[in-house]
């Protein structure tokens, strides 16, 4: 693609990408890494630090040409939380983790999981973890993994043996009205390996297998 005919929306999210992916970028190695426009990249971190997604940190070394110290980025880790389940047959692991990828918190229990209480069951651990936290911290969404075929997709989740669901379950519809949050869910190794990537984001990991077993 040209440079410069990215859609905004897109942009943003690559630039935020690049520098969640490398802790004290400057602006002109996003620009370089992303085959974008000094003036776009410069754009859209302005504005992504408008939103308070990304901050300015301390300058880095001058090239050998000389000239201007680059102004470092990072993610604005304060901005807000997410908040990660695993759901088994009689218990549950949860964690809270910020925009970078740091666990803040964690919290184990017990609980029984069927297809008729499912939307309640995380209802009830995000209330749990929710007490437990008490940082100031904003929550920015819930993700819930699952063993089972799931429709990350549509929120659906198609059959589930460990739980003992044995037909469809719209996710959507089961937390609809219940938790103000955005939730998805997603089977549980699909979920590691997203753990994977995020915990080591500066390989560029293009194919690898991740394999689950409990």
């Amino acid at each position: 693609m040209a440079r410069g005919k990215d859609s905004g929306s897109r942009t943003a999210a690559r630039v935020f990408r690049a520098i969640w992916r490398n802790p004290h970028i400057s602006r002109v190695e996003i620009a370089e890494s992303l085959d974008l426009d000094k003036s776009t990249v410069t754009n859209q971190v302005n504005r992504l630090i408008e939103l308070g997604l990304i901050e300015e940190a301390e300058e880095g070394e001058a090239s050998s040409k000389g000239g201007r110290r680059p102004i470092q980025l990072n993610i604005r880790k304060s901005f807000g939380c997410i908040i990660g389940i695993e759901l088994q047959l009689e218990s549950y692991v949860a964690v809270i983790v910020d925009l970078a990828g740091e666990i803040l918190a964690e919290k184990r229990g017990k609980i029984s999981i069927n297809a008729d209480n499912l939307g309640d069951s995380v209802v009830k651990v995000v209330e749990k973890i929710e007490a437990d936290f008490k940082k100031g911290q904003r929550l920015l969404g819930v993700g819930v993994g699952i063993g089972g075929l799931v429709d990350s997709k549509r929120n659906r989740v198609r059959y589930s043996v460990p739980l003992r669901i044995d037909k469809p379950l719209d996710f959507a519809k089961a937390i609809s009205g219940k938790i103000s949050l955005p939730c998805s869910i997603e089977n549980d190794a699909n979920c590691c390996a997203w753990g994977e990537l995020s915990f080591n984001r500066k390989e560029e990991q293009k194919n690898f297998l991740f394999v689950l077993v409990e």
